[in-house]
């Protein structure tokens, strides 16, 4: 892929894509989490891990756009059990929640991501280039109410692991998107870590590099002696939005006063 190209494509994915705040009780925003905007069967949602999204049960979410942030609305899909928030056994940690097509054009102008229905799973080959594109949360900091929220898009390149990641870590290489991933080897000309954190970057999007169609949703890294993104196939996803919108997904919705 030339250099152009490869900025297109960031472009193009990074309109896409959106931060993710938690607003406390007293207006003071902070982003942790990233989202994909993403069209099924007409409909608009955005998606992202579920440990990001199932926290609107609890806190006033909203999600942000270059110049406008909308207030999240239950309820959430997720593929976790019922009241699930830390994901930590449950094997996809995926959610999505509607937007309107209001939504949509105040948040995504360029359109969103169209998702074809789910076809056969097959795994993705070892070395593929993949581009991840989020919002890497600088530090976890509530922003004062009032105050301008800054966010960065951070694209990082990747490629695909090869099968043994697969076995040693029980993922399935059809339902799951694995990748190699060491911050602290990738340096600057300073000799500083040149890439980011990833806090603030679940539930991001992770694209083919070639073709550049979205592939997967990040939704944890492992900090073990193999250091790699865990990533869930957009087919999985897919999954679950239809069986959303054919009425085959249970609601809870949070009492509220």
């Amino acid at each position: 892929m030339r250099f152009d190209e490869a900025m297109a494509l960031g472009r193009q994915a990074l309109a896409r894509t959106a931060p993710i705040y938690r607003v406390d009780s007293r207006g003071r925003h902070d982003q942790f989490g990233s989202a994909v905007l993403v069209t099924f069967r007409g409909r608009h949602f955005a998606a992202s891990a579920g440990h990001v999204l199932s926290e609107l049960a609890d806190r006033e979410l909203r999600i942000g756009g270059d110049d406008v942030t909308l207030r999240l609305s239950p309820p959430v899909f997720h593929s976790g059990a019922i009241g699930e928030r830390r994901f930590r056994e449950e094997p996809f940690d995926l959610s999505f929640v509607s937007l309107t097509a209001d939504d949509g054009r105040l948040l995504a102008p360029a359109g969103f991501a169209v998702l074809d229905r789910p076809g056969p799973l097959q795994p993705i080959e070892e070395g593929r280039r993949l581009v991840i594109l989020g919002f890497a949360a600088r530090d976890f900091k509530a922003v004062p109410a009032g105050e301008v929220v800054q966010v960065e898009g951070t694209t990082l390149g990747a490629v695909a692991a090869g099968p043994d990641a697969y076995r040693r870590h029980g993922f399935n290489a059809a339902t799951h998107l694995l990748i190699p991933f060491d911050r602290l080897r990738t340096m600057g000309p300073d000799g500083a870590a040149a890439t980011p954190r990833l806090k603030g970057m679940s539930g991001c999007g992770i694209w083919d590099a070639d073709s550049g169609r979205l592939l997967s949703l990040l939704t944890a890294h492992i900090e073990q002696h193999d250091k790699l993104i865990v990533s869930t196939r957009i087919e999985m996803l897919t999954v679950g939005l239809e069986a959303c919108l054919d009425g085959r997904l249970v609601v809870t919705r949070r009492a509220t006063a």
